[in-house]
């Protein structure tokens, strides 16, 4: 079975702009997958997206997550990490 690169994010809520937020993440991975994980702003929104290498053709390739501005970003990709890897 290949492997393939996959991307997860998380996005604040409440999403302010749906359209342009969506337009916007769209756009900071328009040129190919990030490298790094990378943290920005978009229209009042806390936005993170990882690159995940390795991930097994049958799993998806991309996952986003909507929460609270308490909740703690990191355990979230994390745990997707974790799952889409296979080590749950």
């Amino acid at each position: 079975m290949s492997e393939d690169p996959a991307l997860i994010f998380t996005l604040t809520a409440p999403i302010r702009l749906p359209a342009k937020t969506a337009a916007a993440i769209e756009g900071l991975v328009s040129g190919g997958l990030p490298d790094r994980e990378v943290r920005n702003t978009i229209h009042g929104n806390q936005v993170r997206l990882r690159r995940i290498a390795g991930v097994a053709a049958d799993m998806p390739r991309v996952l986003g997550f909507v929460h609270h501005p308490e909740s703690d970003a990191s355990v979230i990709l994390a745990l997707a990490e974790a799952r889409l890897l296979g080590q749950d």
